[in-house]
């Protein structure tokens, strides 16, 4: 693994180098490489210490004639889960099987964008959600220390392959898309089972809203609403994001709904502190409350310690390193 992302990486700064003196390519390269160590203060939380990369990504932009984009994106994380099997009474069995690596190289993104009419585009291929990365997540701007709501407790998929119909302003953007709904993992599913989505964006001044919304039926309709609000001024950011899932893997009031809040406050240009608190009901009731810096070392390299409380019972202590070129 540590071999790969040197290769990566050594591949990518080369490759930027060299393009960026060639006008006829103008190819965007850029990556991210975030890391982190964390400890526990309670005995019964498991592991005590822990030592993770939730993201090794590399990606590529190419723009032809002001008309059509092309983006491509490689990311690393588990693409595999635990089986679990069992008996018609219920009871768990033992299985033996072969996990994949929790580190696999896998297609996050794979678009191609065309602006056929003014402010209209038309995007195809694998498309990354806009149920929580193309809005909220640029907007958090800490990713290297937590992921976004909705994706760190699995709302919905990061990306899936499908179709976009968009129409884009600075202030206004509304998209249509036509999913399989399976996600970046896998094929479209044997029934041809597709997933509608609709997201309508609006931002004035400092205040920005971004509502999305998905539906897919099977043997049951499986829908999702989810609503995020931000303000932004010189020192302040704060947002709020309020998401309900409904009948969730086609499974019958198998729902759940979370709600998450922060606010950031930046100290100097490159130094900002931070608050977030999110309350999830899924199956169980869960929360988690962090607080710390976010450090920006210098153009490429950040640093953050934070505290972390979950359930207001466990806390743990993180430093986090986030790299981006």
């Amino acid at each position: 693994m540590k071999k790969c992302i040197i290769f990566f990486v050594g591949f990518s700064l080369n490759a930027k180098y060299y393009l960026a003196g060639n006008d006829s390519l103008k190819i965007k390269i850029y990556g991210n490489i975030f890391s982190y160590f964390s400890g526990s203060y309670q005995k019964q939380h498991k592991p005590y210490y822990s030592s993770d990369m939730p993201t090794a990504l590399i990606g590529f932009k190419k723009e032809f004639f002001n008309k059509t984009q092309f983006y491509l994106i490689y990311d690393v994380a588990r693409t595999t889960s635990n089986i679990e099997v069992k008996d018609s009474a219920n009871k768990p069995l033992t299985v033996s099987f072969l996990k994949g690596s929790d580190f696999t190289a896998y297609l996050k993104q794979a678009e191609v964008a065309y602006n056929f009419y003014k402010n209209f585009y038309l995007c195809s291929g694998q498309l990354l959600t806009e149920q929580y990365l193309t809005i909220q997540d640029k907007f958090w701007g800490l990713r290297y220390i937590c992921f976004t709501f909705q994706e760190m407790y699995r709302f919905g998929n990061p990306a899936d392959f499908g179709i976009r119909l968009c129409y884009d302003r600075q202030k206004v953007k509304t998209t249509f898309s036509i999913l399989n709904g399976d996600g970046p993992f896998n094929k479209q599913d044997s029934e041809g089972i597709l997933m509608f989505a609709f997201s309508a964006f609006f931002k004035e001044n400092r205040f920005l809203l971004n509502f999305y919304t998905d539906y897919q039926k099977y043997n049951l309709e499986r829908k999702v609403f989810s609503l995020f609000s931000g303000y932004e001024s010189k020192r302040i950011k704060a947002g709020v994001e309020g998401s309900l899932v409904y009948n969730d893997k086609f499974i019958n009031s198998h729902d759940y709904k979370g709600l998450s809040s922060f606010i950031q406050f930046k100290v100097k240009d490159n130094l900002v502190v931070f608050c977030r608190y999110d309350n999830l009901r899924k199956l169980n009731y869960y929360s988690n409350l962090i607080i710390g810096y976010s450090w920006q070392v210098d153009h490429n390299l950040f640093i953050s310690n934070n505290i972390r409380v979950i359930n207001e019972k466990t806390l743990q202590i993180f430093l986090n390193m986030g790299y981006k070129f």
